[in-house]
This record gives structure tokens, C-alpha cells and sequence, in this order.
């Protein structure tokens, strides 16, 4: 399999999980045990990741830090990932891009702000796309990638942890259930 491929999978992989982890805490519909087990796994993927590439530390430590700086690390599980990511760092020392880092996560900022404004105040539609999707980051890599800063693969990167991130939330999982299930006869 291509590892450009494999890569993929892995930032979908960690971006599904992380929101399954998250569904466990808010909505209560995974077993907070399950959660913490996927938790260890997530964290020690964020660490390989973070390690294969400083493109990688940097969009991953954005996601990190914007996270950590808008309060999103609330619950036990994410609470555990937090220490044992920040004791690889200390440990092994990503190489981070500081620049790309800075710049993302202040978009990452804003996005989780504008999509906590728009949950608040139940904004939804088409006219909050943009704040309900996080789209700052999401240009801003594309920005980095058009100035050279950042390599097609680790646009995509973001783009399959953002859609698989997307893509667990409980409406949608059922939505994806129902339809399969009038396809293919799946449950």
C-alpha cells in the first residue's frame, strides 16, 4: 500500500477517534472506558505522526494548541492524551515549523471560537457554514501550501482528519447507517 495512502488513513483514523472520544463525554453514547482505551491509541498515533515530519508536528501542534487554548481539552480522556503527547515533546522534541505553527493555530482559534459562538447562540445553516466546518485552518493550510510552506500530502492530511472528524458525529453515523442499510441491507 502506498504510504502516502497509509498516512491518510492514519489522520483520518486519529480525526474519527478523537471525535468518537469526544461523542463518549458530551453525548453519552460511548462507554467512557472504550474511550480512554482509544485515547492511548490516538495519543501514541498523534506521537508517530508528530515524529514522521515537521509538517506533520506542525498541524497536529496546532490542533494542540488551539484546542488546549479554547478549553476543548474537558474531559478525562482528552485530559490523559494532553500528558502523554506534551511528554513526548519533552521527551523526543518535535520538529515543529514555528511560523506555520503560530499562523494555524491562531486560525485554529478562531475557529473553535466561531463554532462555539454558533453553537451557543444556535446558529445553523447555510448562512454559519463556514463557523459550524472550521474553515480557517482548513485555508490556512492551503495558504501554506501555495507559498511552499507545506507539501500537497499534508494538506490532504488535515483535510482526511477534518472530514473523518466530521463524519462521526452522532447524526451523521446514523444518517450513513440508515442509508447503507437501504443499499446494501447493511445494519
Amino acid at each position: 500500500m502506498d504510504p502516502g495512502l497509509i498516512w491518510l488513513i492514519f489522520f483520518a483514523v486519529l480525526g474519527g477517534g478523537i471525535k468518537a472520544v469526544d461523542r463518549a463525554y458530551d453525548d453519552m453514547d460511548l462507554d467512557k472506558r472504550l474511550a480512554l482505551l482509544l485515547t492511548l491509541f490516538l495519543a501514541f498515533l498523534w506521537v508517530y505522526l508528530s515524529l514522521g515530519s515537521a509538517m506533520s508536528a506542525t498541524i497536529l501542534g496546532a490542533i494542540f494548541l488551539s484546542s488546549l487554548l479554547t478549553g476543548k481539552i474537558d474531559n478525562q480522556a482528552f485530559k490523559l492524551s494532553t500528558l502523554i503527547v506534551a511528554a513526548a515533546f519533552l521527551v523526543e522534541g518535535f520538529e515543529i515549523m514555528v511560523l506555520p505553527l503560530l499562523f494555524l493555530t491562531f486560525l485554529g482559534y478562531v475557529d473553535e471560537f466561531a463554532n462555539g459562538y454558533a453553537d451557543r447562540n444556535k446558529l445553523h445553516g447555510h448562512r454559519t457554514f463556514i463557523f459550524e466546518h472550521r474553515f480557517g485552518m482548513k485555508v490556512g493550510v492551503a495558504l501554506l501550501y501555495a507559498i511552499s510552506v507545506l507539501d500537497l500530502m499534508h494538506v490532504l492530511a488535515l483535510y482526511s482528519f477534518d472530514l473523518a472528524y466530521e463524519a462521526a458525529t452522532t447524526k451523521r453515523i446514523s444518517y450513513y447507517r440508515a442509508a447503507l442499510n437501504r443499499v446494501w441491507g447493511w445494519t
